[in-house]
């Protein structure tokens, strides 16, 4: 028998992207693969101080220099400059090159495999001449979307003006007429001019004539239809294999890859509330609320009567002072309405019984991982391909809605429909089965890494 198979995984540097990444390593090693995850130098130090090796799994940490220091990840700050943290992306060839040359050397690499936005990894697998893999990691609607850019530009709508938010989106594969609203933030003209969003989407849709495959973070069964005009749209490289971390029951806590001290005495707190009683909030690692938004957010919480689970700090709300946030965690501790923490186990939250609902940024790991347990969401879309999500999956998919009335009566309003919707946990319920079967053995993307797998040389 010759030396196992080698793949590598870069990932961009962004906690919500890590994750999903660390997990697919973790799925390849156990199908026999020997793995080495890239991290830029400030995450891989963060990285190793909590990683877990797993007996008979081949994964390495390696890590190459990047002159922007995140530690905790692209954050919420990284949004006011955007094209720096690109710019540092993109520089990152020449060592990422260098680094995969000397690892042939020693191994026999099948392929790099690398997060969508990461624009210098395919660069760097062709220097080195090694086969190029992508990683997309979210919803195939938003695939949809972000590959038919030269068809959104021919209408107008890319970069999209303000007063054109209603206008309807039309012809794009896969999916149903939308409003120009549901496009992915970064599509409106003031971000999309102030980040180079035309440099930047040009880049990362080269990756099209680079790639071999992508590999798609969402269920086949969710989006089918979207899937299937995604073969047509990029022959046949575009497959399902989420989700990639594990379900209940799956060993989530030998599974985790957190930049953030997590809190456990959530989960102690969890145990002693009522089955479905619970809702969880989170607005994950890069969205940012004002502090005229986190005064009504907390204010409607209390109003709502309802327990909750709420993580926040003052990243998530650079305006507020620690004050603001000591004062309230004190005010929960005293009434019982709830526990306030910086930072959770996540996955292990939304597993637990007690939640029976989430108020989210619709961000792609977090939607992902509430459907894949059955729970539903109330949505409250931040930027990026956030508003798509709560589009596509949340209110598409009959799981969840979106928060328009952000005032403190219509965040209490929205949380009492939420958890009382036995319709919205029943279709969230049916979602989950769908999950788990895709995720099983002989599920339809089980399959489809298995093949991937086999594929490689």
């Amino acid at each position: 028998m010759g030396s196992p198979k080698h793949v590598i995984l870069v990932p961009f540097p962004a906690q919500g992207h890590i994750l999903p990444l660390v997990y697919l390593a973790r799925k390849l090693a156990a199908q026999g693969l020997s793995v080495t995850i890239i991290n830029i130098d400030s995450i891989h130090e963060n990285l190793t101080r909590t990683w877990k090796h797993i007996e008979h799994q081949d994964i390495r940490l390696e890590s190459i220099p990047m002159r922007l220091k995140a530690p905790k990840g692209f954050g919420a700050d990284n949004l006011n400059d955007a094209t720096a943290f690109m710019d540092a992306i993109c520089d990152l060839e020449e060592a990422l090159a260098a680094l995969l040359e000397i690892t042939k050397l020693s191994h026999h690499v099948s392929c790099v495999i690398s997060d969508f936005y990461h624009l210098s990894a395919p660069l760097a697998a062709a220097r080195a001449g090694i086969p190029s893999v992508c990683f997309w990691s979210g919803a195939a609607a938003w695939a949809s979307i972000h590959y038919s850019h030269s068809s959104l530009a021919a209408a107008g709508l890319s970069p999209l003006e303000d007063s054109d938010t209603s206008k309807l989106v039309s012809n794009l594969p896969g999916l149903k007429p939308f409003r120009a609203e549901y496009l992915p933030s970064y599509y409106r003209k003031e971000f999309y001019e102030k980040n180079g969003g035309e440099k930047y989407l040009s880049l990362s849709l080269r990756r099209v004539e680079i790639d071999s495959c992508i590999l798609a973070n969402s269920i086949y069964e969710l989006e089918p239809q979207v899937f299937d005009a995604m073969q047509q749209f990029v022959t046949g490289k575009f497959v399902s294999v989420g989700p990639l971390f594990p379900l209940k029951g799956g060993g989530a806590s030998e599974m985790e890859a957190s930049l953030r001290p997590e809190s456990r005495g959530s989960l102690e707190w969890l145990d002693n509330q009522a089955p479905n009683s619970v809702l969880y909030v989170s607005f994950g690692s890069v969205a940012s609320l004002t502090r005229a938004e986190m005064e009504e957010l907390t204010q409607g919480l209390e109003a709502s009567q309802k327990q909750f689970l709420m993580v926040a700090s003052r990243d998530l709300a650079p305006e507020v002072d620690e004050s603001f946030f000591r004062e309230f965690g004190e005010r929960l501790s005293r009434s019982g309405a709830g526990m306030l923490v910086s930072w959770v186990p996540q996955l292990a939250v939304l597993q637990h019984g007690s939640v029976g609902g989430f108020l989210t940024h619709c961000g792609w790991n977090s939607t992902l991982e509430s459907m894949s347990h059955g729970v539903p969401m109330l949505g409250w879309p931040c930027h990026s391909d956030q508003n798509t999500n709560c589009k596509f999956i949340l209110e598409d998919q009959g799981i969840g809605m979106e928060l328009r009335d952000k005032t403190r009566t219509g965040i209490s309003m929205a949380i009492r429909s939420l958890m009382a919707s036995e319709e919205m946990r029943s279709r969230a319920s049916h979602i989950e089965r769908a999950a788990r079967e895709a995720a099983s053995e002989n599920g339809s993307s089980y399959k489809k890494l298995h093949a991937f797998v086999h594929s490689i040389k």
